[in-house]
């Protein structure tokens, strides 16, 4: 019955995974019930066996992708809505509460341990068990993390010196134990060929688990929560360490102008048919095999996965914006720049994981930044309390400031994805004076602005300087990282474009017209305004080119230099 129907079968595996977890859980629960361990060591033991076991029944499942990553998630997705409702206060279960906290406290299980679940749940429905990027996270958060907390609490005596509450025995132990996981996972799936066993996998592992490693000793994560830094680091630098290795080794040989190359390798892992064309990557014997997965078949659900990535992406930025506003680490004027100026540029790193359909792709994008402006406009009109966004988004903590500028930045960001996306240079040029550009020119405003305008007291020298050096050379680097997957062209012509556009944009924020309204409606129009007539005639050719029709310049503006 279960080679015939791929849905019984995978509905099986997920009863089998189910009972499997649910036995670990229901294990450690009773051990914290009677106080057998301490409750710290016994929350641990939950964090390391829960995810490796569930990990460990991945194979069972079917080879239709369509279905298995769903159902295997499953009983993942229902420890989620019963450990929230547990933290919320809804259900009492002791058992949990004494397995998973730290303190005892069941508000805690709102935080570590249900991020710990949706870092699992999502990491099983977007890479599946063909990534090897799902073996890093996974291995990195259960084994690495769980091992890292266990080894500094008794041999953890001598501290950081940048973080008194790490030490040099859990650092060490987490990348050890988070490494040596990824290797045995990487050959216990290799023996059911969902992913090469090589020493270059096993060199990327190491990489991937040290970043890990020092990104959990950070005091960054002492802040937020080790159950998002170590995910969000191994997905970081594990696709990019991943993409390499598996797509020519990083030499220039390879086939790097097309999104697929990228995309495929980040949601679908090694098993994915990428061309190899370098000599080191012969060498290696990195194979191919040509494997089935949804999000290559399917551009509808890989552009809905891709939107949850970069939905995660940039509400963890912001997130982490509003802990730190919260907790007054900053001066609210440059912990608002800050958001400013990382939330844009984050979310506009994240385009090239979306598909060439471009019927969805923007749409679906926009969605994180869309979902956003219903928040702030609830925040702004007092509907919704947030003291963590009002204290990172606005001036003087006022909640109606957020009606303005924090909305227009906001609106500018989503129409410039869903008008001109990322073929044109224009959303480039937008994105980047606004973010980079505008952000900087206040922080160095602030600080260096001693000199102001002659004809804007409430500008500077410093501010209209730093404002067009940021823009360009942020559109700058941006031209070059889509330029790798065949967005834009890449040339000197575009680059003085650019400079054009930022400094366009520099001199209209200087005004005092920018000052009455706002820099987050008048940079970006200038932006597209400016850089609309500089990217038609430097991309329409040099003078003999057809632009008396007024198609060749909308063509420009909106579907790029191409």
């Amino acid at each position: 019955m279960w080679p015939e129907s791929p849905l019984l079968r995978d509905a099986g595996a997920a009863v089998l995974t189910a009972g499997a977890a649910m036995a670990v859980l229901r294990f450690w629960e009773e051990v914290g019930n009677r106080a057998l361990l301490d409750q710290k060591l016994c929350r641990k033991l939950v964090h390391i066996s829960v995810g490796l076991v569930f990990f460990l029944m991945w194979p069972l499942f079917s080879a239709d992708d369509v279905y298995a990553p769903f159902l295997a998630s499953l009983v993942i997705v229902l420890n989620i809505i019963k450990v929230t409702l547990i933290g919320l206060g809804v259900v009492k279960d002791d058992g949990v509460v004494n397995s998973m906290t730290r303190n005892g406290d069941h508000r805690e299980l709102l935080r570590g341990p249900l991020y710990y679940a949706c870092a699992i749940t999502l990491t099983t429905i977007i890479f599946w068990r063909t990534s090897p990027i799902s073996i890093a996270v996974i291995c990195n958060l259960c084994a690495g993390d769980g091992v890292a907390d266990i080894a500094g609490r008794r041999f953890g005596h001598k501290k950081l010196p940048y973080n008194p509450d790490k030490s040099y025995a859990g650092t060490i132990a987490m990348f050890t134990a988070g490494f040596l996981a990824s290797i045995v996972y990487m050959c216990y799936f290799h023996l059911f060929g969902f992913v090469e066993q090589t020493w270059i996998m096993v060199a990327a592992f190491g990489i991937t688990s040290l970043a890990a490693a020092i990104v959990e000793s950070l005091p960054i994560s002492t802040r937020l929560d080790d159950n998002l830094t170590a995910p969000i680091a191994s997905l970081l630098v594990g696709g990019l360490v991943f993409y390499y290795i598996g797509g020519g080794g990083g030499a220039t040989g390879g086939d790097r102008s097309s999104i697929f190359a990228m995309a495929e390798m980040v949601f679908a892992g090694t098993a994915t048919p990428v061309r190899k064309t370098c000599a080191l990557s012969s060498c290696l014997r990195i194979r191919t095999r040509t494997g089935r997965s949804m999000w290559t078949q399917n551009p509808l659900l890989r552009d809905a996965g891709a939107a949850v990535l970069t939905g995660g992406a940039a509400m963890a930025v912001l997130r982490f914006w509003e802990q730190v506003g919260n907790r007054a680490l900053l001066d609210q004027k440059l912990c608002r720049k800050l958001v400013h100026i990382s939330v844009g540029l984050v979310y506009f790193l994240m385009w090239p994981l979306f598909s060439a359909d471009d019927a969805y792709a923007p749409f679906l994008a926009s969605l994180a930044i869309a979902l956003n402006i219903v928040r702030v406009t609830l925040i702004g009109l007092g509907v919704v309390k947030d003291d963590g966004v009002v204290n990172s988004m606005t001036r003087h903590g006022d909640y109606r400031e957020l009606l303005r500028g924090p909305l227009y930045y906001a609106c500018a960001i989503t129409l410039t994805t869903v008008i001109f996306w990322r073929n044109s240079p224009i959303s480039i040029a937008v994105i980047c004076n606004l973010c980079a550009g505008d952000g900087a020119a206040d922080i160095a405003g602030r600080r260096l602005g001693n000199i102001k305008l002659p004809y804007n007291p409430s500008k500077s020298y410093a501010g209209t300087i730093a404002m067009f050096f940021s823009g360009f050379i942020a559109s700058i680097l941006y031209m070059c990282y889509f330029h790798l997957f065949g967005f834009v062209e890449e040339s000197c012509t575009m680059a003085a474009a650019f400079g054009v556009t930022s400094l366009a944009a520099a001199i209209v924020e200087s005004l005092p017209v920018s000052t009455r309204l706002d820099d987050n409606l008048t940079v970006p129009v200038t932006s597209v305004l400016v850089g609309g007539l500089v990217f038609y005639y430097v991309g329409g050719g040099t003078g003999n080119g057809d632009r008396s029709s007024i198609s060749a310049v909308a063509a420009m503006v909106f579907a790029g230099s191409r």
